[in-house]
């Protein structure tokens, strides 16, 4: 199964409703546009977690649409696959490294800075900073 990039969202929208977020129509009609009703959804995350990794194959925008549906699943068993991600993506994408410290946050990882009151993908200085800090401080622990 590969899950082309105009379906991300709606795997997106398919972990919310495993998680039991109440969906809009819109949301179920994409599911079921996609021919995603009734997939596994460990099925679907194994499949993003390819298309992120296989380079080759995957564009930025890819990479940060599938770490922001995978956050969508609030996880934490993606806690260490979004950490190796992070280090990677820190020398590539700074808008997936948004993406993947929101996921981070959501699954309840300190990865943004106490002085901050807000987040932005366009606050790549304070995003490196912080996800640097947040890398070094798991690497001491």
């Amino acid at each position: 199964m590969r899950i082309p990039e105009d379906a991300i969202p709606a795997a997106a929208f398919l972990f919310e409703l495993a998680r039991g977020v109440p969906l809009g129509p819109h949301e179920i009609s994409e599911i079921q546009r996609h021919g995603l009703d009734g997939v596994d959804p460990e099925l679907v995350e194994r499949e993003l977690r390819y298309l992120i990794t296989e380079e080759h194959e995957s564009d930025s925008r890819d990479r940060q649409q599938s770490y922001w549906a995978l956050g969508k699943k609030q996880d934490g068993g993606l806690v260490p696959f979004f950490r190796d991600q992070l280090c990677l993506e820190l020398r590539r994408d700074m808008i997936a490294v948004y993406q993947i410290m929101i996921a981070l946050q959501d699954v309840g990882e300190p990865v943004f800075g106490s002085d901050r009151s807000g987040y932005s993908f366009d606050d790549y200085e304070l995003n490196r900073r912080d996800a640097e800090n947040y890398l070094e401080g798991i690497s001491l622990s």
